[in-house]
């Protein structure tokens, strides 16, 4: 599997930027047809000891400006359109788990080809525009060929929930994409499709549909693009401790030393401690509300009068009463320890619960207002049984009610202590989320202490800022896709329609700007590290991945071949050849010195100081020389250092010359 590139048919530039109509190749290829045969060039070359996944690697590269992310955010909303059909037809009513409904992104026309099988297929889509390049593509389609080389394709708009057809996902691909640029997907600057109820982008950064659509970015945002740092490290933190977890127990399963991601470490404790958000009962009205007028058959702006209050206080006191009564042992526990925590923790539980049900319309539906306590009561036991991702919080918070053991000991309280890894690890737990469930509740704060051979110790929070990005980042996709990988056949059948959960064996890795917060030696064992992190995770039914960085470090191109590089610049392709004919094995420098990449090959600052010493000496202009002299007249005491400071001995001698002699002389005469 190879994605090949992307054919932009019909611009708009809101939706495009600065990107021109054509063909932009992730390889160094013409624009394909569909049917074609396509082999890799590169097949094979990225490994180190595991040659069972066939991994790929291409880059984007250019300054800024040049197109790199309006290329990949076309990407997005090619998929992100694929997935707005899926979403369609499942939801057609609301019988079925799946959740989440796509914005259909509009206003310009795009082909994404990519090779499945060796035969290129193509995701074409027309953006609600009458431009096409041929009849077939006025519509919408998916054009692909399966493992058995047989060719499909399928209008878009006609997908049918049951029809068979729709389960073409695992012939395809899954994407996985991360940006942590602060200014990306930031509401108040993008384009005319945000405001604050209807975005395409909303629904790429949440995976509440079951991993249905082929593609996630990461890290979360929120409605409004932006990145909350302190939900992000909560995040980080529950997804990465799992994971490492996870690997651990698979290490020992596959009789494996290297399959823990901190080079050097292994887990060793969770340790925690209380930390009540102090926004609990501020949440706790606001779903209390939000639930209560859903159930009404009231408007979201609707404003809630005295009247309203017995019902919603009914609503509080039947959750709350429900989890004291189910868990009344061991919440009568946690009372003798802290009654305070108690009542945070039902607060918490009302909370959660409450959210869940009303995203969830066929739960949201079970609830009869003029029976509100029975039926409400049945919806909460529903909860306690239902294996699905969204109650993961909630069933953190039924283990730890159902394992107190664990936290009231000697050593361990309530409040603060710290659990041996080891105590989590089991061949019983077959997914990630199966540790998840195990960690302390959203109600406390949570580290990971990990330990050397040498025994020595340290906390996750004390890594420094760039192992916790590459960490972060390289934990985003193994998480997702070991989820992926993990679902049960049992999970696989959505209820009523002919949907398969996918089982993909090919993903697409996409960073942006992958060389953020890193030393420029990280960046050089980027690709290195990224293909370790790939060996250790063990993949079992992803057999390909491709990787496409878009990048501004030439440190990371000494890995890549020339041929799939795709170079941009004033949002147009252009050849490799303006970095240079080969940059694989290649020495940075011999990269740095291109024009591609660098103007000049010292800082701005000096060479602007240094052009000003050698107008004012030997400009032909003589305008420009007054200007020059004068410059330097009246900041002479800043250039004589400028000069002293110079380090090259022939450089300075010619500055110093010109600077004394030249210029300094014929402003005296």
């Amino acid at each position: 599997m190879q994605v090949l590139g992307i054919k932009l048919i019909e611009k708009n530039k809101s939706v495009t930027r600065n990107l021109k109509e054509g063909w932009y190749p992730f390889c160094n290829i013409d624009e394909p047809q569909i049917g074609d045969i396509y082999k890799k060039r590169y097949s094979n070359l990225y490994f180190l000891e595991n040659k069972k996944i066939d991994i790929s690697i291409n880059c984007i590269v250019g300054e800024n400006g040049s197109g790199k992310s309006s290329l990949l955010d076309l990407y997005y909303r090619i998929i992100n359109n694929l997935s707005f059909y899926i979403s369609k037809a499942l939801n057609d009513d609301d019988t079925t788990l799946y959740k989440s409904k796509f914005d259909y992104s509009e206003s310009f026309a795009a082909k994404l080809y990519f090779e499945v099988n060796n035969k290129v297929g193509a995701i074409n889509i027309n953006g609600g525009e009458t431009i096409a390049e041929t009849d077939d593509d006025y519509n919408d389609y998916l054009a692909y060929f399966d493992c058995n080389g047989e060719y499909h394709k399928l209008i878009l708009e006609e997908l049918n929930k049951n029809d068979n057809s729709i389960n073409f996902l695992s012939s395809l691909f899954y994407s996985i994409i991360t940006n942590y640029s602060l200014y990306s997907f930031n509401q108040s600057e993008d384009y005319e499709e945000w405001n604050e109820d209807n975005s395409y982008l909303y629904q790429i950064f949440n995976k509440n549909d079951g991993y249905v659509a082929p593609i996630v970015l990461c890290p979360y945002r929120s409605e409004t693009g932006t990145i909350d740092p302190i939900k992000e490290s909560k995040l980080e933190k529950q997804r990465l401790f799992s994971l490492l977890m996870y690997l651990s127990q698979q290490e020992k399963n596959l009789d494996k030393n290297d399959m823990c991601l901190i080079e050097g470490y292994s887990p060793t404790y969770i340790t925690y401690k209380l930390d009540i958000d102090k926004k609990l009962n501020r949440n706790l009205i606001y779903f209390l509300q939000s639930f209560y007028k859903k159930i009404s058959g009231l408007k979201d702006t609707y404003k809630i009068e005295k009247k309203d209050e017995p019902v919603i206080l009914e609503i509080q006191e039947t959750i709350s009463a429900y989890w004291r009564n189910t868990y009344n042992t061991e919440f009568d526990r946690i009372k003798k320890q802290n009654d305070e925590f108690e009542l945070n923790f039902l607060t918490y539980l009302t909370c959660k619960s409450l959210k869940i049900i009303c995203n969830y319309n066929y739960l949201l539906d079970t609830i009869n207002i003029d029976n509100l306590k029975s039926s409400l009561e049945n919806v909460l036991a529903k909860l306690v049984t239902n294996k699905s991702h969204f109650s993961l919080k909630l069933k953190q918070c039924l283990f730890f009610l159902n394992n107190l053991d664990l936290f009231i000991t000697p050593e361990n309280s309530l409040e603060e202590g710290k659990i041996e890894v080891s105590s989590y690890l089991s061949d019983d737990k077959k997914r990630i989320d199966d540790y998840t469930i195990q960690l302390p509740p959203p109600l406390f704060c949570i580290d990971l202490i990990i330990q050397n051979d040498e025994k020595e110790e340290m906390q996750w929070s004390e890594l420094s800022s760039g192992e916790r990005q590459l960490l972060s980042c390289f934990s985003y996709f193994i998480y997702h896709l070991k989820n992926l990988e993990s679902i049960d056949e049992n999970d696989s059948k959505y209820p009523n329609t002919k949907f398969i959960h996918p089982k993909y064996q090919s993903a697409v890795l996409i960073f942006d700007e992958a060389e953020l917060y890193l030393h420029p030696n990280w960046q050089r064992k980027f690709i290195y590290k990224l293909i370790s992190c790939i060996e250790k995770a063990h993949f079992t039914t992803i057999k390909e991945i491709q990787v496409i960085i878009a990048t501004h470090s030439p440190f990371l191109l000494c890995d890549i071949p020339s041929f799939n590089i795709l170079a941009l610049q004033d949002g147009e392709r252009k050849s490799t050849d303006v970095i240079k004919k080969e940059t694989f094995c290649s020495n940075f420098y011999d990269l740095l010195q291109s024009k591609f990449f660098m103007d000049y090959s010292i800082g701005e600052f000096s060479r602007k100081k240094i052009e000003t010493i050698i107008n004012a000496a030997e400009s032909p202009d003589k305008e420009e020389q007054e200007k020059a002299r004068k410059t330097i007249t009246e900041n002479l005491e800043s250039y004589k250092k400028f000069v002293d400071l110079v380090t090259d001995p022939y450089f300075k001698d010619t500055l110093h010359y010109m600077l004394y002699e030249q210029v300094l002389e014929n402003v005296k005469d």
